[in-house]
Order: C-alpha cells, then structure tokens, then sequence
C-alpha cells in the first residue's frame, strides 16, 4: 500500500512538473506572436491565454476582453490581465466585431482539438472568428498537446455540452424555450495557427504531428472494430 501510494504521488509530482514546463514554452512561443503596439482580443477565460499575454506584457497596447455570457468568464480574464499591469477594456460579446478594425491579433484557448484541426472552444468562438477572418485578423489557439483528442481520428464525434437554461434566464416567461449550449466548433478554415508546447503549427500541421507522435497509423484497425462494434449497438 505504501509503494502503491508514493507512485501515485510521484506521478503526481511529475504531472505537475510536465504541466508548468508546458504552460512556460506555449508562453514564451505565443508571446513571440504579439509586435510591440499590437492591439489584441481574447474570448472567455484561459490560463494559457493569459500566461502569454503576461509575457508579453511590455509589447501589448491593449487587450479587448468579451464578458462571455452567459457565466461572464471574461471578467475574470479582464480582472486578471488588469491586475497584471496590462490594459484591458472589457466589451459584451456581441460587440466583438465592432472592434475588430483596431484589433491585431485574436487569441483563444481551447477544450480539445478535433482530428483535422478544428478546435471546440466556449460559445461565441465561431462568430468571433468568423469576424476575424471578415476583418483579415488572425486568429491564434493556444493549447497544451494533451487537448488532442484521438478519438476524432477514429470517427468518434465530439459531444458538445448544453448546460442549464437557469444559467441563462432562470425564470422565463411562460411559452419562452431557452437553448444554452456551452462550446464552438471553430472550423480550422478560421485558424491561423495552434499554439502548443511543441511549438507554433497550422492547424492541419498540428493535426499530423499529432497522428505522428501518438502513433495513430498503428493503432487504426482495433479502433475502427470498436467503433463499428458500438455503431452496431446503437439502436
């Protein structure tokens, strides 16, 4: 039991160790993105995101935050950046457009990225992008490697959550039916590139080095029965 207990903890330690390292290179390769004056945005609220920007710091002249409906995670993104010294201005959502023209750069965090690179991200990604490329902005995903999600590659569809309508409107009126899903698909068509501790890649790049490093070739033929296995069972 002893054993038992200080591998789990060794394990632990090492995970640990492995996550910092990662979140230090996907902020120093992502600061060296930003150009000193550049005007930036970024949607919801990811630590990576933010790692760079502080490490970016002196380049930066200002940060558009989106409030994030419907949880307002983007405050926390602006509460933050401005502690950190850096200037923020925080926008409502639907406004993300409207200051796309003095926006340089767009960077988002993601929940996973799908096999052929597009990433799920919070709700409002896709319009966000879609008025970053409208407005010739890149638009730059900043993840660690582990959000790779092979099942993808495999066949198997990303769920996509849909939470509570409360978080929305906890008491409509009678007759009012209230959708909340909580996640985007952005397509990788939008993406300039994946920001990663195993360095900058476009999205289809990414995708590939990926396949390589897990060794997904190899490893397609269990899979695929166990897809057709659970398609079968399906009723």
């Amino acid at each position: 039991m002893q054993e038992v207990k200080e591998n789990t903890l060794k394990t632990i330690r090492n995970y640990e160790k492995d996550r910092k390292q990662a979140m230090e290179k996907i902020a120093l390769y992502g600061s060296r993105l930003i150009e000193k004056g550049d005007v930036l945005m970024t949607h919801c609220h990811s630590h990576t995101v933010e790692e760079i920007f502080k490490k970016a710091k002196k380049k930066i002249k200002m940060v558009y935050c989106t409030e994030t409906r419907p949880l307002f995670q983007g405050r926390i993104t602006a509460a933050n950046l401005a502690k950190a010294g850096i200037p923020v201005t925080l926008i409502v959502d639907s406004a993300a457009e409207r200051f796309m023209h003095p926006v340089d750069k767009i960077f988002i965090g993601c929940d996973a990225v799908l096999s052929e690179g597009s990433v799920v991200n919070k709700i409002g990604s896709g319009l966000i992008a879609n008025a970053a490329k409208k407005h010739h902005n890149p638009i730059f995903v900043c993840t660690s490697s582990h959000c790779f999600d092979p099942a993808t590659y495999f066949g198997f569809e990303e769920k996509i959550e849909e939470r509570d309508q409360d978080e929305v409107w906890p008491k409509p009126p009678k007759g009012v039916r209230i959708r909340n899903p909580a996640f985007d698909i952005v397509d990788a068509f939008y993406i300039q590139a994946i920001v990663s501790e195993i360095g900058v890649f476009d999205p289809e790049n990414f995708a590939l080095e990926m396949y390589d490093r897990l060794e997904l070739g190899t490893r397609q033929e269990p899979f695929m029965g166990l897809l057709e296995t659970i398609r079968k069972k399906k009723p």
